[in-house]
């Protein structure tokens, strides 16, 4: 461990980590001696001088003199060494290896001490004054993690046991008051208008400003008086042009800005582009795909084992089908690469329901015993799966539908083991039998076999059994001052995510189920010639509310800037998923809106029977896309006299009147 001192520029004392003309100083000092890049306008430490201006490291691995290509590689980049005349990458070089004088391991040079070669660990250890023999990675000791009292990230912190501790960065730069923002934070730059904190160094490093001088459009710097100036205007050298496009814009890695290295560099290598495979057409499509995309987005991506399963399709190591990725290890990555590969043409679109039932059955029937598998897939097929395919077929398939199928398969399973420990067969299966299964089972919805058994009794599988239907403990009702609390709420509160915002006023308003919410399109919405905007629920659009409908503006901007709302007909989800293609998850959804305070079966009730008292069951049920029986069982729930309804409503039809 570094020792504790008196450091001789700021006269404290402190722990002595850092290394200074041969004398041991604290982090702090040793930050402040550091030199403002002319290039960058960082201070950092000074590796060279050109045309009287210091330069950075890292601005001289990046200067156009330092670029090259490698002659082993023949990848563009920065050069460390030229032999003969060849250029050759960091990647390339052959590090010189020796016995460590210390060690006695045979590695890389990092440095020579009296002639005597040092390898990279005993380097370190002697520069923090460690013994080098004695020196073990170990890992972070979690008692020292707090959160920084100034930047308030939670790091490894300096002075964690007193009241203001500070992470490593922020304890080795100043707090000085930024020219820009006028907040005092650490700096991360001295630009010709002052010191620049991180926050507005990157918003003027990310976005081209306008010069105030030759209005040119370019890369800026603040300058005295809240002007705005360009870097030639501003006496720099003018570095910050990308290698290959030469637009001026941050560079990434290698010379290159970030939209050019993905394009050139990352996304090639990772499809394999350069080799020569029959799926090239389907991976450019890829590559078009991840490049709509935000850059930094990608480049993060890039790191996940999501990119990883897609090199390694894009290789030939892994089939490029839907089979294969139902076999990956992690479904989730997998999710994610089929949704890429099926956006752009690599695979067919399948539903992803169906694919799930099958998928689940076959996982199931492995769990069903021997002696009841024939019986209970008979069942699965004939009873439970078949409705379940015509949901499909119809687009009205949920979560919970699919989640009630798999509860009365297993609900079917064990009733069987039930009557085998009573040693009996469903053949000798008595209503006796069944009273007492319902009495003393131990499943907590031992009622869902009755779909199983009048199954069996129409099959003639089993005596005429039957089961009564457990009838719900009442409406549940929110309290109407809550509910317009809440609708108040997400009508002002601009902190709350814009979609959750929408959703739960679609809920508490207009009595929405979020199942049917996930599945609006952006063609659903529509803005007439007076500037109303409409959605439509059901059969006919609804005008929605000038708060609603400004939040609903909004979001169908946002919907339509985002790539993974698309559809393969060229219409947005209006609530985008996670995947390209995809809407919002529901189960997900429903969670984030019930912890922001919407309950949402208390508030779609509430909502209903409001609505359901003030309109006829003919314009409740157009206008919400309900049944003529939900929406007449909805009026007589609120109180309404409209029991004639249904009635009324099959005549007209019968005389071909197809309005209610």
């Amino acid at each position: 461990m570094a020792p504790v001192g008196i450091c001789p520029i700021c006269n404290e004392k402190r722990l002595l980590k850092r290394i200074l003309h041969q004398r041991r100083v604290c982090v702090r000092c040793r930050a402040a001696q550091k030199k403002i890049c002319g290039t960058c306008g960082n201070a950092r430490r000074v590796v060279r001088h050109l045309n009287g201006q210091p330069i950075c490291h890292q601005c001289w691995k990046c200067h156009p003199s330092q670029l090259a290509t490698c002659t082993v590689c023949q990848s563009f980049g920065p050069v460390v060494v030229k032999r003969a005349g060849s250029p050759i990458c960091g990647a390339c070089y052959p590090r010189h290896t020796e016995p460590c004088s210390l060690c006695g391991q045979q590695r890389p040079v990092q440095s020579r001490r009296d002639g005597r070669a040092l390898c990279m660990c005993c380097y370190m250890a002697i520069r923090d004054g460690k013994d080098p023999l004695h020196v073990r990675r170990r890992p972070r000791r979690p008692g020292r993690i707090r959160i920084c009292s100034n930047c308030g990230q939670r790091k490894l912190c300096q002075g964690f046991l007193g009241p203001t501790p500070l992470c490593a960065e922020c304890a080795g730069r100043p707090l000085v008051q930024c020219v820009w923002c006028g907040e005092k934070k650490p700096v991360t730059a001295y630009w010709p208008g002052g010191p620049v904190c991180n926050h507005c160094a990157e918003e003027f490093r990310q976005k081209p400003k306008e010069c105030t001088r030759c209005r040119n459009m370019g890369m800026a710097v603040p300058f005295e008086k809240r002007q705005i100036i360009c870097r030639p205007c501003a006496g720099w050298e003018d570095s910050s042009r990308c290698v290959h496009c030469g637009q001026q814009k941050p560079r990434y890695a290698k010379g290159y800005c970030v939209d050019c290295y993905l394009r050139h560099v990352a996304l090639p290598k990772l499809l394999n582009l350069q080799g020569a495979s029959s799926n090239t057409p389907h991976l450019n499509r890829v590559m078009e795909t991840l490049l709509s995309r935000k850059p930094i987005s990608v480049v993060n991506w890039l790191k996940t084992g999501s990119a990883a399963l897609l090199h390694s399709i894009a290789q030939g190591q892994t089939a490029l089908s839907h089979s294969a990725l139902d076999k990956h290890t992690s479904p989730g990555h997998a999710e994610f690469v089929r949704s890429i590969l099926v956006e752009a043409g690599g695979l067919p679109v399948r539903n992803r329901m169906a694919a799930h039932i099958d998928h689940w059955l076959e996982v199931f029937r492995a769990e069903v015993p021997d002696q009841h598998r024939l019986l209970i897939m008979m069942f699965a097929e004939w009873r439970i799966v078949r409705r379940l395919r015509g949901k499909i077929q119809h687009q009205r398939l949920t979560r919970w539908a699919l989640h009630s199928m798999k509860l009365r398969l297993r609900i079917a399973v064990r009733f069987l083991e039930w009557l085998d420990r009573q040693e009996k067969t469903l053949q000798q299966c008595t209503q006796k039998d069944v009273e007492c299964w319902l009495t003393e089972s131990k499943v907590t919805t031992p009622y869902l076999v009755r779909d199983f058994l009048q199954w069996t009794s129409l099959r003639k599988f089993s005596r005429p059994l039957e089961v009564p239907l457990l009838k719900s403990s009442g409406m549940v009702l929110v309290d109407e001052d809550r509910r317009w609390a809440m609708i108040e709420r997400l009508s002002n509160d601009e902190s709350m995510r814009l979609e959750l915002r929408l959703c739960g006023l679609f809920v508490l308003v207009f009595g929405q189920h979020v199942s049917r919410i996930v599945t609006l399109l952006d063609s659903m919405v529509q803005i007439d010639e007076k500037k109303n905007v409409k959605i439509v629920f059901g059969g006919e659009p609804v005008v929605m509310p000038p708060v609603i409908a400004r939040l609903l503006s909004k979001q169908l901007v946002a919907c339509r800037g985002n790539p993974n709302g698309r559809r393969a007909d060229g219409t947005y989800w209006l609530f985008p998923g996670r995947h390209y293609g995809s809407h919002r998850n529901v189960v997900r959804l429903q969670k984030n809106l019930n912890n922001i305070g919407v309950e949402c079966r208390r508030g779609r009730n509430s909502a209903l029977l409001q609505l359901a008292s003030q309109l006829h069951p003919a314009v409740l049920g157009r206008l919400l896309h309900m049944s003529p029986n939900v929406a007449v069982r909805w009026s007589q729930n609120a109180g309404g006299g409209f029991n004639r309804y249904v009635a009324s409503r099959t005549a007209r039809i019968e005389n071909g009147h197809h309005s209610a």
